[in-house]
């Protein structure tokens, strides 16, 4: 298997701001309770598109299993940033989660990040969704700069 690792310590942080304007009319920012509905909504979405494209059984897939009450959860805790319009509604979102390399373990237990000791924390990329109306806009990959960005802030040397 490929590690799908990114080492963040060789790159200059790019500032503290959580909020980063980039291409108009979409911009990065922390997610607000008042985003939920909608990042749940973005996400199932998303979920949905990549199940049916990697032949994923229904009932198979968490991240569409999830409810707003998890989620409030991680936007509580600053996990969650959103690319927003030109109206500041939500058209993606990603979360940041912490972790450490020996969480990503196979059915084995054998580690997925054989690079790194079992111990080292690594911020996990995770419910990564762009309106399925937006793809090919560059969201995307604002949201996983923005992401970078929020792990190396929050001290962590290490995504996946």
């Amino acid at each position: 298997m490929t590690e799908n690792l990114k080492s963040l310590s060789s790159e200059p942080t790019l500032g503290a701001s959580s909020e980063t304007c980039i291409d108009a009319p979409f911009r990065i920012r922390r997610a607000t309770m008042l985003d939920a509905e909608d990042i749940l909504r973005l996400q199932a979405d998303s979920m949905q598109l990549y199940r049916m494209n990697s032949c994923i059984p229904e009932g198979c897939l968490e991240a569409l299993e999830e409810t707003i009450d998890t989620l409030c959860i991680d936007i509580r805790a600053e996990r969650v940033l959103v690319a927003a319009d030109a109206d500041d509604m939500p058209v993606g979102a990603v979360r940041i989660l912490p972790r450490i390399s020996g969480d990503f373990r196979d059915a084995a237990g054998t580690l997925l990040l054989p690079s790194l000791s079992a111990c080292q924390p690594v911020a996990y990329f995770s419910r990564f969704a762009v309106s399925t109306t937006l793809h090919n806009a560059g969201i995307g990959g604002m949201l996983y700069r923005a992401a970078e960005t929020a792990a190396r802030e929050g001290g962590f040397p290490w995504m996946c």
